[in-house]
Protein backbone atom coordinates (compact mmCIF):
# COMPACT_ATOMS: atom_id res chain seq x y z
CA UNK A 1 0.00 0.00 0.00
CA UNK A 2 1.19 3.32 -1.25
CA UNK A 3 0.60 6.70 1.02
CA UNK A 4 1.86 9.89 0.98
CA UNK A 5 4.30 11.57 3.34
CA UNK A 6 1.43 13.61 5.07
CA UNK A 7 -0.47 10.52 5.87
CA UNK A 8 2.76 9.21 7.45
CA UNK A 9 2.66 11.87 9.92
CA UNK A 10 -1.29 12.06 10.19
CA UNK A 11 -0.69 8.34 11.14
CA UNK A 12 2.24 8.56 13.53
CA UNK A 13 0.08 11.68 15.59
CA UNK A 14 -2.93 9.26 15.73
CA UNK A 15 -1.16 6.61 17.18
CA UNK A 16 0.89 8.72 20.06
CA UNK A 17 4.32 9.01 18.39
CA UNK A 18 6.06 12.34 19.36
CA UNK A 19 7.52 14.48 16.72
CA UNK A 20 11.37 15.21 16.52
CA UNK A 21 12.68 18.76 17.39
CA UNK A 22 15.51 18.77 14.44
CA UNK A 23 16.59 16.72 12.09
CA UNK A 24 17.17 15.82 7.79
CA UNK A 25 14.84 12.68 8.66
CA UNK A 26 11.94 12.53 10.61
CA UNK A 27 12.92 10.56 13.87
CA UNK A 28 9.69 9.83 15.76
CA UNK A 29 9.36 8.21 19.23
CA UNK A 30 6.55 6.33 20.68
CA UNK A 31 7.17 6.30 24.79
CA UNK A 32 4.81 4.54 26.99
CA UNK A 33 5.45 5.04 31.05
CA UNK A 34 7.95 7.04 29.95
CA UNK A 35 9.68 4.42 28.15
CA UNK A 36 11.09 4.65 24.27
CA UNK A 37 8.77 1.39 22.68
CA UNK A 38 9.50 2.10 19.14
CA UNK A 39 10.99 4.43 16.74
CA UNK A 40 9.84 5.35 13.54
CA UNK A 41 12.07 7.33 10.61
CA UNK A 42 10.95 8.19 7.36
CA UNK A 43 12.65 10.81 5.03
CA UNK A 44 11.06 14.47 4.31
CA UNK A 45 9.48 14.98 1.03
CA UNK A 46 6.41 15.21 -1.01
CA UNK A 47 3.77 12.78 -2.93
CA UNK A 48 3.75 9.46 -2.46
CA UNK A 49 6.54 7.61 -0.01
CA UNK A 50 9.38 5.62 -1.44
CA UNK A 51 10.00 3.22 1.55
CA UNK A 52 6.03 2.47 2.60
CA UNK A 53 6.82 -1.58 3.90
CA UNK A 54 9.76 -0.22 5.60
CA UNK A 55 8.03 2.42 7.73
CA UNK A 56 4.88 0.20 8.22
CA UNK A 57 7.43 -2.90 9.39
CA UNK A 58 9.45 -0.24 11.80
CA UNK A 59 5.50 0.38 13.27
CA UNK A 60 5.26 -3.01 13.51
CA UNK A 61 2.31 -3.49 11.84
CA UNK A 62 0.82 -6.22 9.17
CA UNK A 63 -0.49 -4.88 6.05
CA UNK A 64 -4.13 -5.26 7.54
CA UNK A 65 -3.23 -3.40 10.32
CA UNK A 66 -1.38 -0.71 8.74
CA UNK A 67 -4.47 -0.33 6.65
CA UNK A 68 -6.84 -0.09 9.28
CA UNK A 69 -4.49 2.68 10.76
CA UNK A 70 -4.70 4.51 7.79
CA UNK A 71 -8.52 4.75 7.17
CA UNK A 72 -9.34 5.05 10.82
CA UNK A 73 -10.61 2.44 13.01
CA UNK A 74 -7.00 1.48 14.42
CA UNK A 75 -6.67 4.31 17.05
CA UNK A 76 -4.25 4.71 20.18
CA UNK A 77 -5.58 2.34 22.37
CA UNK A 78 -5.87 -0.12 19.58
CA UNK A 79 -2.35 0.04 18.94
CA UNK A 80 -0.87 0.01 22.27
CA UNK A 81 -3.19 -3.27 22.26
CA UNK A 82 -1.41 -4.76 19.47
CA UNK A 83 2.25 -3.80 20.76
CA UNK A 84 1.44 -5.34 24.13
CA UNK A 85 0.21 -8.78 22.58
CA UNK A 86 3.64 -8.66 20.07
CA UNK A 87 5.64 -8.29 23.28
CA UNK A 88 6.46 -4.94 22.48
CA UNK A 89 5.01 -3.27 25.59
CA UNK A 90 5.19 -6.03 28.61
CA UNK A 91 3.40 -6.04 32.05
CA UNK A 92 5.65 -4.36 33.70
CA UNK A 93 5.17 -1.31 31.39
CA UNK A 94 1.43 -1.28 32.80
CA UNK A 95 0.43 -4.26 34.84
CA UNK A 96 -3.24 -2.89 34.69
CA UNK A 97 -4.27 -2.62 31.29
CA UNK A 98 -6.61 -4.58 29.39
CA UNK A 99 -5.45 -5.87 25.89
CA UNK A 100 -7.64 -6.17 23.02
CA UNK A 101 -6.97 -9.61 20.70
CA UNK A 102 -9.24 -7.87 18.02
CA UNK A 103 -5.86 -7.40 15.93
CA UNK A 104 -3.24 -10.41 16.98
Amino acid sequence: MRIKYHQAAKLLHKLGFKPPMMSHHKQYVLEYNDKIIIRAYYSHGSGDMKATNKFRTSLKLNEKQFRDAIRCPFEFEDYIALLRAKGYITSEDNPDFTSKAEYE
